[in-house]
Order: C-alpha cells, then structure tokens, then sequence
C-alpha cells in the first residue's frame, strides 16, 4: 500500500505530521524531566554510568608522539597539533587480533560524516600500519595495525568505553 504524505496534511495546517510527531515527543520527554524523581533518577543514572573517554597522550604518549610526528612530516600541521586532544572515545571491534585502531568520535556519527567527505591519510609507518581518516580538517579515526603496545593500552579501555554506548 502506498503512502501519499501530502495527503496525510490538511491543506489549511502549517504542521507535518512529522513535525506534529516531534512535538508530541518533545512534550513527552519534557514531562519526564520535570516529574519528580522519574527524569532526575533517569539523568542521574545516564550521568553516573558514563565514563569520560581518555587522552591518546595519556593512553599510549609513544605512539601520540609519533603520529603528530608523521602528520607533520606529511605537512598537516594543523591535524598535528590536535592530536594532544585526541580523546579514544570507542576501539575498533572487527576482531583482528593485530587491529590496534580507534575511533575519535562515535562510529555511528562517523558513518554520516565519511560519505563523500572523508579522506585517509596514509602513513610510512617505522612498523606496521597507520592510516588516519580526516573529515573537514579533524580526525575522526585512527586505523592501527601491528603495533602491540597500543593494543595492550587499548584493551585496557575497551571494556569501560563499550559501557558508554
């Protein structure tokens, strides 16, 4: 059966139904928040499950190092200079023992951000592999392979960070 969504609008409304259908669970969510203890108990319970995502620089300073090292080598300065701010916010969950790569921002925000935008930089890495995909002058991610020491670091936050989705 096929749906006509102009149809569904009277001529004479200055409102979609999918603009109806916001409102409605915008209200929703405001009522939860302002019941007594039903949206505090929410936030409170979201607030205190959530850990903040760790520094690349805490995590593994060797490797941070030697990534603003190759970024500048490749002349992109100013990706060099970020990633002292450069947060772990989730590891890559493909299952390959060597993979050591991480993302910098959400994986599902990442999917809408790559099409058409991305771009992955390519590394001469001293061993293994370094890739770094950028999009709009920020990396999103950080791909690894081989590099043992980062594996063991990341391992260490993956379980805690796999708790914040």
């Amino acid at each position: 059966m096929r749906v006509d969504r102009e149809a569904d609008v009277d001529p004479g409304s200055p409102f979609t139904w999918d603009e109806v259908g916001f409102g409605l669970a915008l209200a929703l969510t405001g009522f939860l928040m302002l019941r007594p203890g039903i949206g505090r108990r929410l936030l409170r319970r979201l607030r205190t499950q959530r850990i903040e995502p760790p520094l690349l620089v805490d995590l593994e300073p060797a490797f941070a190092q030697e990534l603003e090292q190759l970024l500048q080598q490749k002349r992109r300065r100013r990706l060099a200079a970020s990633v002292s701010e450069l947060r772990v916010v989730e590891v890559c969950a493909c299952g390959d023992p060597r993979c050591a790569s991480f993302y910098v921002i959400p994986r599902f925000i990442l999917r809408w951000r790559w099409p058409g935008q991305g771009e992955t930089l390519d590394f001469g890495a001293a061993y293994g592999t370094i890739t770094v995909d950028v999009v709009d002058h920020e990396i999103v991610s950080v791909e690894v392979l081989d590099r043992e020491v980062l594996l063991r670091a990341l391992n260490t936050v993956r379980e805690p960070l796999s708790r914040n989705r």
